[in-house]
């Protein structure tokens, strides 16, 4: 079974500095960095999601995102129950601007050792897409993610021969005082 470390996620999102209008529908995040914060600060907090490889069965995860190091680092982390004979998984990755290259990066690993860098060059739109640099198995492929709105997006990754290998979609958790 293939193991996926998405960028979301793994989230996940500088030509900004550039005077680009990629993140001027985002807004901008009080507790981040910009450009970090305008491209990211809308997955800050705890997401229900439903999805996983497309040659398995759909799993319930929690993915959740929080600023690190001074608001300079976006942390994720995915957490994936047990569900039959399928063991729990968890995965995680760290999001920065690369202000040499105007973009921003992430580094991830899953707790099977695989890992994979890539790059966005932010929102184009509803859409965000992630392209891997450099992956465990040296297949390079990417991540679209769609932001349905402002609590729910769809996360669609691809592989190396651009077929769709991971597919899911998430909904923003209440927070405490929203229950």
């Amino acid at each position: 079974m293939k193991r996926f470390v998405t960028p979301i996620i793994s989230v996940a999102m500088l030509a900004a500095l550039a005077g680009s209008s990629a993140f001027a529908d985002m807004g901008t995040s009080q507790t981040a960095t910009w450009p970090l914060g305008g491209a990211l600060g809308y997955f800050v907090g705890s997401w229900n999601c439903t999805g996983g490889p497309t040659s398995n069965k759909p799993r319930k995860a929690t993915v959740g995102y929080e600023w690190e190091l001074g608001n300079t680092l976006l942390q994720d982390q995915v957490d994936v129950p047990a569900a039959g004979k399928l063991p729990a998984y968890r995965a995680g990755s760290y999001s920065a601007y690369d202000p040499k290259k105007k973009r921003i990066v992430t580094s991830g690993v899953n707790m099977y050792g695989e890992w994979n860098v890539s790059w966005t060059a932010g929102w184009n739109g509803t859409k965000l897409t992630w392209r891997d640099i450099a992956t465990a198995d040296g297949k390079l492929g990417r991540d679209t993610i769609t932001r349905n709105s402002s609590n729910s997006f769809d996360d669609v990754g691809y592989g190396s021969t651009g077929k769709v290998e991971f597919k899911a979609h998430c909904d923003k958790a209440p927070t405490q005082a929203e229950k």
